[in-house]
């Protein structure tokens, strides 16, 4: 997991997670290195079979790929404009 960086990392854990302990995901998260950014969504389980939970999990993994394609995207202009 440390070798991820400097590339953006996002773990997502559901409270209700039976398949993949919390503390499991906890210590991974802690041998990341950054950027990373961790997650807890209540009454989510493995499958995602709260809706509710399944909504905020997407809305989750939605937000961070903006934000991080947004970031490349404004690097790849700025480069462009100064080759242009």
């Amino acid at each position: 997991i440390n070798k991820i960086c400097p590339r953006p990392l996002l773990i997502i854990a559901g409270e209700n997670d039976t398949f993949m302990p919390l503390t499991g995901i906890k210590k991974l998260f802690e041998k990341a290195h950054s950027p990373k950014e961790f997650k807890l969504v209540e009454n989510a389980d493995h499958n995602l079979t709260n809706y509710f939970a399944r909504f905020e999990t997407f809305n989750l993994i939605k937000e961070f790929f903006t934000d991080n394609l947004k970031h490349n995207y404004m690097l790849l202009q700025n480069l462009i404009a100064k080759l242009g």
